[in-house]
């Protein structure tokens, strides 16, 4: 389902507290994160308590320093895909007064696919773990790195009753584009 405004904005204080969302950011909330991630839920709330993986969260107090300190925004794809939904987005890193930070990100496009269990919030979970880039979405599987539907044929994720945990990290290529 695509929606309406496709730009979701938070604003976070020079303590990363969030301070403020955009009026559509329920419904985004919704779609992806669920009740937790509404408005009630996170504003107030440190931003770290909802950046996933050490790896992301190293990469984020990098870019904020480096946007804070240089006083100049900073952009980036990035994708947030649910179960049955690719979305392709964009990033922009704002500074703002007092060290305040507004994130904007936009939805550039949509494409719908079959619903991939791995990615639903309902899906039973086992043990194991796997390793999704916060920022393309490709999953780690050994040296490579995998589209989630071909991760899923090549781990016969669709034979097994309880899909696995899913961590976040970076891979080679989104490392590569922030760090040069």
């Amino acid at each position: 389902m695509a929606l309406n405004n496709s730009i979701y904005t938070f604003e976070i204080d020079s303590a990363n507290l969030i301070s403020a969302v955009s009026d559509n950011w329920d419904a985004f909330a919704l779609q992806n994160a669920g009740e937790e991630a509404c408005a009630g839920r996170v504003l107030g709330r440190p931003w770290w308590d909802f950046v996933s993986g050490e790896e992301v969260r190293m990469l984020y107090v990098g870019l904020l320093q480096k946007v804070r300190r240089s006083r100049r925004s900073l952009g980036f794809p990035f994708r947030c895909d649910g179960p049955s939904v690719r979305r392709f987005m964009t990033m922009t890193i704002v500074p703002l007064p007092d060290d305040a930070i507004l994130f904007r990100s936009e939805l550039v496009r949509e494409e719908p696919r079959n619903p991939v269990s791995l990615l639903s919030r309902e899906a039973p979970r086992g043990r194991s773990t796997l390793r999704l880039c916060g920022w393309c979405g490709l999953i780690e599987l050994g040296q490579a790195w995998l589209d989630v539907d071909a991760a899923v044929r090549a781990l016969r994720l669709f034979e097994v009753d309880a899909m696995p945990l899913l961590s976040h990290g970076i891979c080679p290529a989104c490392e590569e584009q922030f760090f040069r």
